[in-house]
């Protein structure tokens, strides 16, 4: 088709606190589409495990990588 995207790869830096491990699954929750109770149960464990207290907060450690992808309109 000749259709061709631009991408850029980038290290994502930063971290996001919360307040609690409720606050962390209302914000991944949609991005994960984790709609159900038993969806929501499962982050919710994960993050009980995984989150570090830090500076009064619940930070997810790690590291990540996001695109960005677009293409050029012709014409």
């Amino acid at each position: 088709m000749g259709i061709y995207p631009n991408v850029l790869m980038r290290p994502l830096e930063g971290a996001t606190t919360f307040a609690t491990v409720e606050g962390a699954v209302e914000h991944f929750a949609p991005r994960m589409s984790a709609e159900t109770p038993r969806q929501r149960a499962i982050l919710y464990n994960y993050f009980e495990k995984h989150l570090v207290r830090r500076d009064g907060g619940l930070v997810l450690t790690g590291s990540s990588t996001y695109a960005t992808i677009w293409w050029r309109k012709r014409g």
